[in-house]
């Protein structure tokens, strides 16, 4: 069954994925054949979120940056395409708390863009989708928490 929902190939970045349910989501991403790519926001706590998927025999690249900079985000994929890494599967779960909408305008994920679509002022978790827009690679397109 797993075959038909296979994630060979593919590589995935969850915001918010060092630890809770954004960790969980990562394990089941590689357990369908993902590479992951696990985000903290700070580079302790993504290490962290990597060394307990290595105990359950997952291997993820660790990854830190603040999901409310956008020059952060930028660099941090800049960082990943340094490395060869590009993603294709976005899935926007940073739980964070900001009155506004959040600063990210693009974030280029492979060779496709992300952009957001919705943005809400919050005093706890906004909702948060992003829409990827096809060029090249990117294939998997859109999540909404």
């Amino acid at each position: 069954m797993m075959d038909m929902f296979s994630l060979a190939g593919q590589t995935a970045l969850v915001t918010g994925s060092s630890r809770g349910l954004g960790r969980i989501v990562a394990a089941g991403l590689a357990q369908a054949g993902a590479q992951v790519v696990i985000h903290g926001s700070t580079n302790q706590s993504a290490a962290e979120g990597v060394r307990v998927l290595a105990s359950d025999g997952i291997e993820a690249i660790p990854l830190a940056f603040d999901v409310r900079e956008e020059a952060a985000a930028k660099a941090a994929a800049a960082r990943l395409f340094a490395q060869g890494i590009q993603p294709s599967i976005l899935i926007n779960n940073a739980g964070i708390n900001l009155r506004g909408s959040l600063p990210i305008s693009i974030l280029p994920i492979g060779r496709g863009y992300c952009r957001p679509i919705l943005t809400a002022p919050s005093t706890s978790r906004a909702p948060s989708s992003a829409r990827c827009f096809k060029r090249g690679a990117a294939k998997l397109s859109t999540f909404v928490r």
